[in-house]
């Protein structure tokens, strides 16, 4: 039998890999080559792309079937990706949304996809994540889900890639859940069902900062158990190698979806 999620050796262990540095303890590390968390086709691209498709799976999609209640553009893979088109933001004062960067039409695609999710009563709040590399960015999401919450009812028109139109939804949810807002961070153990990744830059020069590092798209993928959602501009993604092998792959397997 293989360890639950909730093992507090499989968590242990975890913790020791990602924190021992070699040569501290006198013992070679090794690689823990099977995940137990992840539905497969979740994990497919991460185990070739940064582990030479040696990170095999000991769970099945039954044990750990795909999040209903998005429209997943293929259904055999709990993976979307959606390009966002629109100018990142260095700061907004009237909602006091200060920090380096953030992206409104991606916080407004983000409470739209809650919605859609909510309406249908497959996934509680509280195994939801929505991650990001931008302090500015986690701030601009707890606001427009805030504002949203204080239209009652939740009557919010949905676009036609996510939804149901004139979807109510209880704004109490949002409050009384454990919705998770975090930093993405590759060592954070956040594990949930379903993640939405935003990944907010938009631009055609300059540094991507958190962005830069490939290994931040593995740590995405290896934390969702049965959906992740990124929402970015593919542009700008590309110039990153593993983002762009990401999004080729994506257009192989159509799974890309666009917000307009």
């Amino acid at each position: 039998s293989f360890p639950t999620r909730r093992s507090s050796d499989l968590i242990r262990a975890v913790w020791l890999v990602s924190n021992l540095k070699i040569g501290q303890t006198g013992y070679p590390l090794c690689f823990l080559d099977t995940q137990y968390l992840v539905n497969p086709s979740i994990a497919f691209f991460p185990s070739h792309r940064f582990y030479h498709g040696k990170l095999k799976s000991a769970v099945d999609s039954l044990q750990t079937p795909i999040v209903e209640g998005f429209l997943w553009p293929n259904p055999e893979i709990g993976i979307a990706m959606i390009h966002v088109d629109s100018p990142e933001e260095v700061s907004n004062h009237s909602l006091q949304i200060l920090g380096k960067f953030a992206d409104f039409r991606e916080a407004e695609l983000i409470v739209q996809i809650l919605v859609k999710l909510l309406s249908r009563n497959q996934v509680d709040l509280g195994d939801i994540a929505i991650l990001t590399p931008f302090r500015s960015q986690q701030r601009l999401i707890r606001k427009a889900i805030s504002l949203a919450c204080k239209v009652s009812p939740f009557n919010l028109a949905l676009s036609s890639n996510f939804g149901l139109p004139n979807a109510q939804i209880d704004p109490a949810l949002f409050v009384h859940s454990r919705l998770c807002i975090e930093l993405i961070d590759e060592e954070k153990p956040i594990d949930k069902d379903f993640i939405i990744l935003s990944t907010v830059r938009s631009t055609r020069r300059g540094g991507l900062g958190e962005l830069q590092d490939g290994r931040l798209l593995n740590s995405f993928l290896l934390k969702a158990r049965r959906g992740a959602v990124l929402v970015g501009n593919l542009s700008t993604l590309a110039r990153v190698p593993a983002f762009r092998d990401f999004i080729i792959w994506a257009q192989s397997n159509s799974i890309l979806l666009k917000y307009s």
